[in-house]
């Protein structure tokens, strides 16, 4: 492993976990066994570390959603498993960590929310193979649906104080994308999705 990938490896361990600003460079420099200046050789500044945190993060997801693709049986079993991925990187990513690079970087806030575009457009062409092999139900408004549920996944922990005191992110989440999913498969989708769920313990 690359000194920068070891660096970018142990700043989202931290980062995604306490937050850009409660993290500092020395935090940093010393989880990894270095000393600040071999830090800064290898990145110029914080912004230029969170910049490349947040790609890692996003080019990660997208490594998942290719393996989901190549492995699944149909479209349906790729949607469920690249849900799986999602699932698991928005309840490891803390509020704070959200908040600082929304607050503190809106550039790099810009460039998220374009690779979010790309991960709407990715998911939509998804469910229209899925139409075609019979697992989704033909709609005209398609992509209307696909970005609903991509805002409602990353939208769901800022009004997760709507919902009963002690609710889990997870719960919220698992309740958001089972009605989505259900919403739009077919009878056949819908067989699939009961076996799925009961695989990875999700409860409907």
């Amino acid at each position: 492993m690359q000194l920068s990938d070891h660096i970018i490896a142990k700043s989202i361990g931290l980062m995604v976990r306490l937050g850009v600003t409660s993290v500092t460079m020395d935090m940093i420099a010393s989880s990894c066994g270095i000393s600040k200046r071999t830090l800064y050789e290898q990145f110029a500044d914080k912004r230029t570390l969170v910049r490349r945190v947040v790609a890692h993060i996003y080019r990660r997801r997208e490594q998942r959603m290719e393996q989901a693709m190549a492995t699944a049986g149909n479209r349906l079993e790729a949607i469920l498993n690249i849900y799986i991925g999602v699932r698991e990187s928005i309840t490891n990513i803390s509020e704070a960590f959200t908040n600082d690079v929304e607050r503190l970087y809106p550039d790099i806030l810009e460039e998220s929310q374009c690779r979010e575009n790309q991960y709407t457009e990715r998911l939509t062409q998804i469910i229209l193979d899925g139409q075609r092999e019979g697992v989704f139900r033909r709609t005209g408004n398609t992509s209307l649906l696909a970005g609903y549920f991509t805002v409602s996944m990353r939208q769901s922990r800022q009004y997760i104080g709507m919902f009963p005191p002690g609710t889990q992110l997870r719960r919220v989440l698992d309740a958001a994308f089972i009605n989505f999913i259900r919403g739009i498969a077919t009878a056949k989708g819908i067989e699939i999705i009961d076996k799925t769920l009961a695989e990875h313990n999700i409860e409907q």
